[in-house]
């Protein structure tokens, strides 16, 4: 299995190196590779939606100005078919999305033998300065709990000066090998 941050550069290699947008796959069917094994399950909308909703890390590629992705682990929150990010507003990721929107995320729980769920998604980054502090508040409320969310800490760092990445799918590919 290889590590998350390979899989990752993987995903955005082969999505800045697509010329088109893909459509927003509906369904997936498992199709034969090219040694003739069948890829992996995917993961019904109901399920996606459930895995989604579970406090994991996403791991959010960039692209550099040199062409280079950066990997990044951040919370999110998955709400209406769109990803939404918080981030301090001088962070690097928010550089590489101005400069370049196209991005990649992974959402994985990788268990060995076999058992693994997975969410890629390709897609564009927009950078939202409204509704910054309420969209942060779900998503540490999401990871931490509403009491947590409210400590001095938690506040500190929402109140810090950010923006919200709000990331749209082109393509969404699943796996879910956990039912096999």
């Amino acid at each position: 299995m290889q590590p998350r941050w390979k899989r990752a550069i993987l995903i955005i290699g082969v999505w800045c190196m697509t010329p088109a947008a893909v459509p927003l796959a509906t369904a997936q069917t498992p199709q034969p590779t090219a040694v003739g094994h069948p890829t992996p399950p995917p993961m019904t909308r109901e399920a996606m939606l459930a895995f989604l909703a579970r406090p994991l890390v996403a791991h959010l590629a960039t692209v550099r100005p040199n062409g280079a992705p950066q990997i990044f682990p951040m919370w999110f929150l998955w709400e209406d078919g769109v990803l939404y990010m918080s981030t301090r507003t001088q962070a690097a990721k928010l550089q590489h999305i101005r400069r370049n929107p196209r991005v990649a995320v992974v959402v994985d729980v990788m268990e060995a033998p076999l058992k693994n769920k997975v969410v890629t998604i390709a897609g564009t980054a927009e950078v939202l300065t409204t509704g910054v502090k309420e969209v942060t508040t779900r998503i540490y409320q999401k990871y931490m709990g509403a009491e947590a969310a409210a400590s001095a800490a938690a506040q500190q760092n929402i109140n810090t000066p950010r923006v919200v990445l709000k990331i749209t799918p082109k393509k969404i590919h699943t796996i879910d090998t956990t039912t096999r």
